[in-house]
């Protein structure tokens, strides 16, 4: 039996200075993802 996962990166605009980057693995062939990694990030103000 061969188990193939798919792989995807979303980024997501939480507000104008701030994006979630989420990183999602399916075994299902895209069926159902499951969250592998989420980092948050910033807009430095001058």
């Amino acid at each position: 039996m061969e188990i193939r996962f798919s792989n995807r990166v979303r980024i997501v605009r939480i507000s104008p200075d701030k994006v979630a980057q989420i990183w999602e693995k399916s075994s299902d062939n895209g069926a159902t993802w499951a969250s592998e990694f989420h980092g948050e990030y910033s807009r430095n103000k001058p």
